[in-house]
C-alpha cells in the first residue's frame, strides 16, 4: 500500500546480508545501495541515503567508469537526495550529464531518459523556471507515450506537469492534466497509496489558485494524512506538506480578512440607510462563538471574519439582525417583528448559519 517506512526497514536488513553474501563491490550490492539510496531520501535519513549512493557511485566507476549507464542511474539517485536536502550546488549539471550519458548510449526513448526528464524538470520548478520545466516533462511524457506499458509513471509526469502550467496561466491544461493523473493513479495503485497523495497535494495546489481554499485545504490535509501513513512523521514530505499547509493557512486567513474588510462595509453602509441608523464602530475580528455582537449603549457592531465564506443573503442576515439590537437589545417579540418587517426570510438565513441567536 505504498508504506515507504516498511520498505526501508527491509532494504536496510537486506543491503546487510547482500554484501555479506556477494561482497562489497558486486553488482548486487551496488544494486541495493542503489535501491537504499533512492528510497531513504522519502523518510528524511538523507545523509544515509547519499553515503549509500556514493559508495556505489565509487565502485561503478571503478568497474563501469563513468560514462557507463549504472552510473548515470546512480548519478539521477544523488542529485535527488540533494534536490531533496536542497542543496542545490551542482545538482543542474548532474542532471545534464545524466542527460547525456544516456543519450550516448541511445536511450531517449526508455523509461530511465523520462525519469531524468521528469526529475530535472522538478528542480527547475523549485528554482521557478516553469517554462523550462514544462519542456522537460512534456518531453518526458511523449517518451512515455510511445514505450507505454507503464500507466504510474506518466500518471506522476501528468500530475507534475500541474503546477507549472498554473505558474504560467494555463488553467485548462492544469485541469486536464490533473484529472487524468488522478483517474490512472487511482486506477493502478488505489487511494491509501502515496502517490495519490501526491495528485491530491497538486489538486490541492490547483484549487488554491482558484481561490477555493477549503476544498484545497482538505485536500492538502487528506494528503498529509496519507503522507505521515506511508512516509513517517520524520520525512521530508510529510513536513513539507504540514509546512504548506500552514503557509496557506496564514494566505487564506488574510486573504479572507481583506476581503470581509472590503464587503461587509457595504452591507453594513447598505442597511444603515434602510433602517435609518448610525453606528459609532464596526470591527470586523476572528470570534469563537458568535457571527456577530452588538453594544447598544456604545453602538459598535463586531462582525466575525468567517462570515466571508457563507453567502451575501446570510451576511446580511447577520448586519441586520445585529443591527436590529440597537432598537432592541434582547431577542423579544419586537426584536423578531421587526427583523421580519425588512427581511421576510430571515428563518432560513438563521437556519443556513446553524446560528444561535446572539
Amino acid at each position: 500500500q505504498g508504506n515507504v517506512v516498511e520498505e526501508v526497514k527491509v532494504l536496510k536488513e537486506l543491503a546487510e546480508l547482500t554484501e555479506d553474501v556477494f561482497g562489497e563491490e558486486s553488482d548486487e550490492n551496488i544494486k541495493i545501495l542503489n535501491e537504499v539510496g533512492g528510497t531513504l531520501k522519502y523518510v528524511g535519513e538523507f545523509d544515509t541515503a547519499k553515503d549509500a549512493l556514493l559508495k556505489a557511485q565509487g565502485f561503478i566507476e571503478k568497474k563501469y567508469g563513468k560514462d557507463s549507464i549504472p552510473y548515470a542511474t546512480c548519478s539521477l539517485n544523488l542529485a535527488e537526495v540533494y534536490r531533496f536536502m536542497k542543496k542545490y550546488d551542482d545538482i543542474e549539471n548532474i542532471y545534464l550529464n545524466t542527460m547525456k550519458i544516456y543519450e550516448s548510449n541511445n536511450l531517449q526513448n526508455d523509461y530511465v531518459y523520462a525519469s531524468v526528464c521528469n526529475n530535472l524538470a522538478l528542480f527547475y520548478q523549485e528554482l521557478e523556471r516553469y517554462e523550462e520545466a514544462i519542456e522537460l516533462q512534456e518531453k518526458s511524457l511523449e517518451v512515455l507515450e510511445k514505450v507505454g506499458e507503464n500507466p504510474i509513471q506518466y500518471a506522476i509526469t501528468l500530475s507534475n506537469l500541474v503546477q507549472p502550467y498554473l505558474k504560467v496561466k494555463n488553467k485548462e491544461k492544469a485541469e486536464e492534466y490533473l484529472q487524468k493523473s488522478l483517474e490512472l493513479i487511482e486506477k493502478e495503485v488505489g487511494k491509501s497509496h502515496n502517490l495519490y497523495a501526491a495528485v491530491l497535494n497538486n489538486m490541492a495546489s490547483f484549487y488554491f489558485e482558484e481561490n477555493e481554499y477549503e476544498k484545497a485545504l482538505k485536500l492538502f490535509e487528506e494528503s498529509a494524512e496519507i503522507c505521515e501513513k506511508t512516509f513517517g512523521k520524520e520525512s521530508n514530505n510529510y513536513k513539507n506538506i504540514l509546512e504548506n499547509i500552514d503557509e496557506k493557512k496564514k494566505i487564506m486567513e488574510k486573504w479572507y480578512f481583506e476581503n470581509a474588510k472590503k464587503l461587509f462595509p457595504q452591507f453594513m453602509e447598505k442597511w444603515l440607510k434602510i433602517l435609518d441608523e448610525h453606528v459609532e464602530k464596526v470591527s470586523i475580528k476572528p470570534m469563537k462563538t458568535r457571527w456577530g455582537s452588538c453594544n447598544y449603549v456604545k453602538k459598535y457592531i463586531n462582525l466575525n471574519t468567517e462570515l466571508i465564506k457563507r453567502t451575501p443573503f446570510e451576511i446580511e442576515y447577520v448586519v441586520l439582525h445585529e443591527l436590529t439590537h440597537l432598537k432592541y437589545p434582547n431577542h423579544g417579540k419586537g426584536f423578531y417583528s421587526y427583523i421580519e418587517r425588512y427581511m421576510p426570510n430571515y428563518k432560513i438565513a438563521e437556519k443556513m448559519l446553524n446560528a444561535k441567536h446572539y
